[in-house]
């Protein structure tokens, strides 16, 4: 630990009443909190701890650029400096994703920037004061800046008020309280339990062969995400640096489970997990821009950016922009503590929905020429991008060359599924000239328990939030399966709150249920969609509810599928794309199934008119 570290630790650990847990440079996901606490009966607080030296650097606060700026004492030129305030929000926003959204808990979570060697008459504590965000800045009990004097006269009470002030103090529910207890100290029973990663011949072959630069492309099932997963997990035993970046919120949680179930021999589990935790960042795409700019002092502006977009929409091209002058950063001497991480491996899953532009930025945090990339993407699952997937390009500046290593066979998708999607693939996406066909591996292994494919025609679009709560709501009890193993996928947010609505309703009517049983993305706004998808996670032992969008990439053994009516021509400008969308959205959603030893059900509850008569041929009609 930094002498500063320490010295918190040991302050806290004196002068907290009883039933607070003190964790010293932990793992919030994501997140490396220098100390975090937390009490079930009153809640938790995120630590940031600066050493700095007032005397060693000179500070500024720049309304220009949104930004701390420093230099050195011998009078070089201002720069833009990584700062505390950025990374203590980064801290509290991952803390607060833990916890459900209506839970008061959440929103007294405490942030503290702890500087041990600053007095706190410092100008510099000025200039951070401006990095707050405006709401937070009249918050004093909730959003705490503290000096040297602090630590010199032992007072906890104004570092952590909310240890002392019961009007602050909320209880935490029970699934919250596992899920941050789970994250502090992950269980020895929880990593003894989980089953290894199995591999096959060709994914091996990768993984003992790495190359500077390679592309896998396969389709659905065929083990691109177990393939990087391991990879990662590989470089990582070799204490190599490694990011893995997804499009996707939810996936980044997915592959970290997938990762740490890696055993080559000579490792144990511990070993493995130790590794992974240590030294495997994994990111999606915007997560990622947000690390790049706390690390280079670029937060604030970042967030004025995010809250800036015109008519609310998310501004690409100017964050790609404020990026670009991030990484810049990169070549400063280490003096100015301030650059972007750097890595030695940096692996890219669902790269048909990041394009070119982001690519051509992700890889400016390689480390060097040595350092290797790898990107696996699947074309027919391009749900974002309208032009054909930039992955097939020959990517010449990025080192690539020759074909991209194929995987063909199906590792996931029950084999029973398989003729059903390529039957889907030749009836409504015929002509598309990104389609990547599933195949039967022709060795396989025996399918003691074939999935069973289902479907329910409704009414129109608007009654399928009802019949997919209606018929989720008595799943588990009427199939014999563990809540966790049942996932359904919605078109919207609106139609995923509609139908937490109507689950709500049946839980209350059903003495036996209190409701506390579903694990969602679905928002009203997307700040709250970003926070539950920052929460939806494999291990959470609860049904799941997402949008297809946000369930690509993720696999479950029951998947419950509404597919809605498609878009009328006039609704958007491009027809034809909007029809290709809509299909590969089915597409998507019908390959989420997995292969099962209990068995796989994949249940479709169908509004559109067009795709009965393909239902009838391939799926049983459920009463």
């Amino acid at each position: 630990m930094e002498p500063g570290e320490l010295a918190l630790a040991e302050l806290l650990d004196d002068g907290l009443p009883p039933g607070w847990t003190i964790a010293v440079q932990t793992q919030l996901w994501n997140a490396n909190p220098d100390v975090v606490v937390f009490n079930p009966d009153a809640g938790m607080a995120v630590f940031e701890v600066k050493d700095w030296s007032p005397e060693a650097r000179e500070f500024e606060y720049s309304p220009e650029k949104k930004a701390l700026l420093a230099r050195s004492r011998q009078g070089r030129n201002w720069y833009v400096t990584r700062n505390p305030v950025d990374q203590v929000i980064g801290y509290r926003e991952v803390a607060q994703s833990l916890f459900r959204a209506t839970e008061m808990a959440r929103r007294n979570v405490t942030a503290v920037v702890v500087m041990t060697v600053t007095p706190k008459n410092h100008q510099l504590f000025e200039y951070l004061r401006w990095l707050v965000p405006h709401h937070d800045r009249n918050v004093s009990d909730l959003f705490i800046f503290a000096g040297r004097e602090v630590l010199e006269n032992r007072c906890v009470e104004d570092l952590l008020p909310l240890a002392f002030k019961e009007h602050l103090q909320h209880k935490v529910s029970d699934r919250t309280v596992k899920r941050i207890e789970s994250l502090l100290s992950e269980q020895e029973s929880t990593l003894q339990q989980r089953e290894p990663l199995t591999l096959d011949r060709r994914k091996w072959e990768l993984i003992r062969n790495p190359v500077k630069r390679r592309r896998v492309c396969g389709p659905a099932g065929s083990g691109k995400s177990v393939l990087l997963a391991a990879s990662a997990a590989e470089a990582a035993l070799a204490g190599k640096k490694v990011l893995v970046l997804v499009f996707n919120i939810t996936m980044a949680h997915h592959l970290r489970d997938i990762a740490v179930r890696y055993r080559p021999d000579g490792y144990t589990p511990q070993q493995i997990s130790k590794a992974v935790k240590s030294n495997v960042t994994f990111f999606y795409i915007h997560e990622w821009c947000e690390d790049v700019c706390r690390d280079t002092g670029y937060g604030k502006r970042l967030r004025l950016l995010y809250f800036g977009g015109p008519g609310g929409l998310y501004p690409t091209a100017e964050i790609q922009g404020l990026l670009s002058e991030a990484l810049k950063t990169r070549d400063w001497e280490e003096e100015t503590e301030t650059g972007p991480k750097l890595y030695d491996r940096v692996l890219i899953d669902e790269a048909q929905n990041i394009d070119a532009e982001w690519f051509e930025l992700v890889v400016q945090v390689l480390r060097n020429d040595e350092s290797d990339l790898m990107i696996a993407y699947d074309p027919t699952q391009s749900l974002y991008l309208s032009k054909p997937s930039w992955t097939d390009g020959a990517m010449s500046g990025a080192g690539f060359s020759g074909p991209p290593a194929s995987m063909e066979y199906s590792y996931r998708l029950p084999e029973s599924v398989i003729p059903m999607l390529v039957d889907f693939c030749d009836t409504f996406l015929h002509g598309d000239p990104d389609v990547d066909l599933p195949v039967v591996d022709p060795d396989p292994q025996a399918e003691l328990f074939p999935c069973r494919l289902l479907y329910r025609n409704v009414s129109g679009s608007g009654m399928l939030p009802r019949e997919v709560a209606e018929l989720v709501y008595g799943l588990p009890a009427k199939l014999g399966v563990h809540p966790g193993d049942v996932s359904f996928m919605l078109w919207t947010h609106e139609a995923g709150l509609e139908t937490l609505e109507h689950l709500d309703a049946l839980a209350k009517e059903d003495k036996d249920n209190n409701g506390d049983d579903v694990t969602s993305v679905f928002g009203p706004n997307h700040p709250m969609r970003k926070r539950l998808k920052k929460g939806f996670w494999p291990g959470s032992g609860e049904m799941k509810g997402s949008t297809v969008h946000s369930f690509q990439g993720w696999e479950s053994p029951c998947v419950v599928l509404a597919v809605p009516q498609r878009p009328s021509p006039g609704s958007v400008d491009d027809e034809g794309t909007s029809v290709k969308n809509y299909w590969r959205l089915v597409y998507t959603g019908l390959t989420r199934v997995m292969n099962s030893e209990r068995g796989s059900h994949l249940i479709v509850v169908n509004a559109e008119r067009t795709f009965k008569k393909f239902l009838d041929k391939w799926f049983e009609e459920l009463d």
